[in-house]
């Protein structure tokens, strides 16, 4: 069985170029690419009573989806706006958050657990003492994105990056590790800085050293840098026709690179095979849109 862990949340989305809408998203991003693929999955994540309804009305159409992971709490989901510049990062401002979640509630599942795949999407979702024993009690890959822990810790108001001078702790173990530019930044503890390839390689080898197999820093339409002990490599974007919104992008990648793993692709054709169907996602809203897309046009079962 594979894990995902994250938190679900509902995104309110706008565009300079002047077009808003809201979303459910987080976890349920790669949730939905597995869905498509019709690869079964259960999802571990604490949600917020509020939106309980919409997210397992989205949930039940997916017949993959194992939805028993799902811890109710009362009150407020994640809630986020994400606002989007023509140029420039993206602004998030984080309004509410659930609870951080506990192991416990994963590793019960431990011996059917195959593979996990671990996503921050606030920064709030866990706390170290529960990532490491989760890390050190799961015996299968795991895949790591970092995202949100990059991330200042504040609610009602814009978060911008951080010194992340911790993360070896939260890297130490696990299988395939990911991030963006801005977040291999916060970890060289200069956020407002963008690396060097120089320091990005030397960042490369320190997470390599720390039991990681394989590391894909995303680099959005530019493609993903990819950093193993045999293969380094660029592996470039396709153009896409029409860009509606990137929100899920970098999830829809690494959703499908590892599955392509774990079938035991390698690392090239996986990282293309993720990119090649983030791409094909920029030009639809949401994880629904993204199963169906996927379901239509990319379904096969993976054993």
């Amino acid at each position: 069985m594979i894990a995902l862990f994250g938190t679900i949340t509902l995104d309110s989305i706008s565009h300079e170029k002047g077009y808003s809408f809201k979303s459910v998203g987080g976890i349920l991003y790669q949730a939905g690419v597995f869905a498509g693929l019709n690869v079964k999955a259960r999802i571990y994540s604490n949600l917020g009573k509020n939106i309980k309804d919409e997210v397992f009305r989205i949930i039940d159409k997916w017949g993959s989806i194992d939805k028993r992971g799902i811890n109710i709490v009362p009150g407020n989901g994640n809630q986020v706006s994400l606002y989007y510049p023509v140029k420039g990062e993206r602004v998030e401002i984080l309004h509410s958050v659930v609870p951080p979640f506990n192991s416990e509630l994963i590793l019960k599942d431990k011996d059917q657990i195959t593979t996990l795949m671990a996503v921050f999407n606030s920064g709030y979702d866990m706390d170290i003492e529960h990532w490491r024993k989760i890390v050190e009690n799961l015996k299968c890959p795991i895949w790591l994105d970092i995202h949100s822990l990059a991330l200042e810790r504040v609610i009602g108001k814009e978060r911008g990056y951080r010194r992340f001078e911790e993360w070896e702790e939260w890297v130490r173990g696990v299988t395939y590790f990911q991030a963006n530019c801005k977040e291999i930044a916060s970890m060289l503890g200069n956020p407002e800085k963008i690396p060097e390839t120089k320091d990005i390689f030397k960042i490369c080898e320190k997470i390599l050293s720390l039991e990681v197999k394989a590391i894909f820093i995303t680099l959005g339409e530019e493609g993903v840098l990819v950093f193993s002990s045999d293969f380094i490599d660029k592996i470039k974007s396709p153009k896409v026709k029409e860009v509606i919104d990137t929100t899920g992008c970098g999830d829809v990648f690494a959703s499908a690179t590892m599955l392509e793993l774990i079938r035991g692709g390698d690392i090239y054709n996986a990282t293309k095979f993720g990119i090649e169907l983030a791409s094909e996602t920029v030009s639809i809203i949401g994880p629904d849109a993204i199963y169906k897309l996927i379901k239509n046009y990319y379904g096969k079962t993976i054993n």
